[in-house]
């Protein structure tokens, strides 16, 4: 979990497209950080370099500048959250073997958090926002169960426990 210093301040210039329409990247930012109960999860999907993780940072930006936290789990090694803290698959075995063990001990004990939230009782839950990001979801998800589970509580129990999900693919 990481806190404000690392993300930066965001720049709120570009536009994005929707349904044929141009929103100004500044609405589409505000939309996503002030209604965040509307919106609490996204996703954005885009080939290599189309901007998902820039995007991201942009939106991290400002939810980390009110006080949420957030944890990336990438797919790769170095990912362009290189210098943002993240966790990422191992290195690979002589074998040649992808290895995604500190990923899958992450995605547990992100998943033991849902439960400590969960059964903690309702007025006597004060947590602060947590954003789970996945990127490289496509291939977090098909190597390891524990993410597919995560992304599926998340998703589902995410806006009464505080937590809300980001996935870049």
């Amino acid at each position: 979990i990481f806190s404000k210093a690392v993300i930066g301040d965001p720049i709120q210039t570009g536009t994005v497209s929707k349904g044929g329409s141009v929103l100004s990247l500044d609405t589409v930012l505000r939309h996503l950080n002030d209604h965040i109960d509307e919106v609490p999860h996204w996703m954005c999907i885009g080939g290599t370099g189309a901007g998902k993780s820039t995007f991201c940072r942009l939106v991290l930006a400002l939810r980390v500048a009110r006080g949420e936290q957030f944890v990336i789990l990438a797919g790769k090694r170095t990912a362009v959250f290189a210098d943002v803290p993240s966790i990422g698959r191992d290195a690979i075995s002589a074998s040649g073997e992808l290895k995604f063990d500190k990923v899958r001990g992450v995605s547990r004990a992100l998943l033991a958090e849902v439960v400590r939230r969960d059964n903690t009782p309702f007025d006597q839950r004060s947590f602060g926002v947590l954003n789970i990001v996945i990127d490289d979801a496509s291939i977090l998800m098909s190597e390891i169960e524990e993410v597919v589970q995560l992304a599926r509580v998340v998703g589902l129990l995410g806006r009464e426990i505080r937590m809300r999900l980001v996935i870049l693919t």
